[in-house]
């Protein structure tokens, strides 16, 4: 999930239009590098018997929802 995909979930949770947004496929400027996919890996959790996952938009629209 990009920073893009989790602001359209957090406007949509918010009830907030989210068309003005757009994803920024520009890569960054200058020398500076930066990871493609910067997800957690769970699995050493999910051996552990620990692991859970929750899809974001409904974890998101759950946290926010005593503030809408």
């Amino acid at each position: 999930m990009t920073k893009y995909d989790m602001a359209v979930a957090i406007g949509s949770a918010l009830g907030l239009p989210t068309d003005h947004l757009r994803p920024d496929t520009s890569p960054p400027p200058g020398n500076i590098r930066r990871p493609y996919d910067t997800q957690l890996a769970c699995k050493r959790l999910e051996a552990l018997g620990s692991g859970r996952r929750t899809v974001f938009a409904d974890a998101i629209t759950g946290c926010l929802k005593p503030f809408v």
